[in-house]
Order: structure tokens, then sequence, then C-alpha cells
């Protein structure tokens, strides 16, 4: 016999998630995910045109940049690229990601700071940021969405 305890457990994982699934991330592979994603994402929007990915590292200023022309990201989908164990389901057997950590490994991996633009088709350019303040932050999961005035460079 069992009997239910008037209060839940919460089971909403600890920020530490972010730094925990880092440990053993180094730059290439860093970097080898989001060109992954990037794959992915121009098959799942359908091989528009042919797919171009940019690169520059900035030791002067020590920054990533990584561009691509695979699509963008649905604004109902920008959870995907943030929220660990979350990926878009898919049934075509091409894509590489399945686990649903890659592009929130690969960020929080590169920097303490994340800026990740995306436009999807040509609608309105979204920003969303992630800081070590927020990493930090156990009690907020919350992310803010940005519309930005200017438009992402197009890649060729």
């Amino acid at each position: 016999m069992k009997s239910k305890l008037p209060d839940e457990i919460s089971a909403i994982p600890s920020k530490r998630i972010y730094l925990s699934i880092i440990a053993d991330y180094h730059l290439d592979l860093a970097l080898c995910e989001l060109i992954d994603n990037a794959i992915d994402n121009w098959i799942f929007n359908g091989r528009i045109q042919e797919l171009c990915i940019e690169i520059d590292l900035d030791y002067e200023q020590q920054s990533i940049t990584v561009k691509d022309n695979s699509g963008g990201i649905k604004e109902e989908d920008l959870p995907l690229i943030v929220g660990p164990g979350q990926s878009r389901e898919n049934e075509s057997k091409e894509i590489i990601g399945v686990f649903g950590v890659g592009s929130k490994r690969a960020v929080v991996a590169l920097s303490k700071e994340i800026k990740i633009y995306s436009r999807f088709k040509d609608s309105k350019t979204l920003l969303v940021e992630i800081d070590d303040d927020w990493v930090q932050d156990e009690d907020n999961w919350d992310l803010s969405v940005f519309v930005v005035d200017d438009w992402i460079s197009r890649v060729n």
C-alpha cells in the first residue's frame, strides 16, 4: 500500500548542469558541435540553398563568431537551443544531433557571455543572451528574447 504526501518535489535541475555538461569540452569539439547543428538545421529547413558556415576567431577581442545560412530558427523553437535535453523531433535519419545538449553545451563551453542571433527566413531578427550571472542564478531558468533592429549579415 502507498499513500501520497501532500507536497511534491521539484525535479528542476541545478544550474550546475551547464557546468557539468561542459567538463570535457574544448574549443575544437564545441565548434564541431555548432557546425553539426547548422547542418541539422539546414536539413530540417529543406536545404533551400547551398550551406555556408563562417567561423571567425578574433584573438585580440577574445571572441568567436559562428555564422551560417541554414535557415534560422522559428521564435517558438528558441527553447531548443537553450534548454538542456530539448531537441527537435524529426523522422529524418540524416540529422546528426539527437540528444538535445549540443548547442547548449557548445556555447556555454566557449564563453561566459553568449549572444545567439537567429532570423527564420526573412522575419525579425531575434537575440537570446546567456551570461555567467544567469548560469549562477539557481532560481531563474527564464531567458529574455529580444527583437533587434540590425539584420544578421548574409553569409555567402
